[in-house]
C-alpha cells in the first residue's frame, strides 16, 4: 500500500518538475525574443530620426 503511495507521489513530483522546466523555457524564450525585438527597434529608431517640420 505504502509502495504505491510512494510511488504515486514520486511520479507527481516529478511532472511537475517537469512541466517547471518546461514553462521555465518557454518564459525565457520568449524573454530573449522581448530583448532581440527591442533591440531591432532601438537600432530601426537611432537611424531614422524623426523629422521635425
Amino acid at each position: 500500500m505504502w509502495v504505491w503511495i510512494a510511488s504515486a507521489l514520486a511520479a507527481w513530483l516529478g511532472l511537475s518538475v517537469l512541466g517547471a522546466l518546461a514553462v521555465g523555457r518557454f518564459l525565457h524564450v520568449a524573454e530573449t525574443e522581448e530583448e532581440l525585438v527591442e533591440m531591432q527597434r532601438a537600432e530601426r529608431d537611432s537611424s531614422n530620426p524623426p523629422v521635425v517640420s
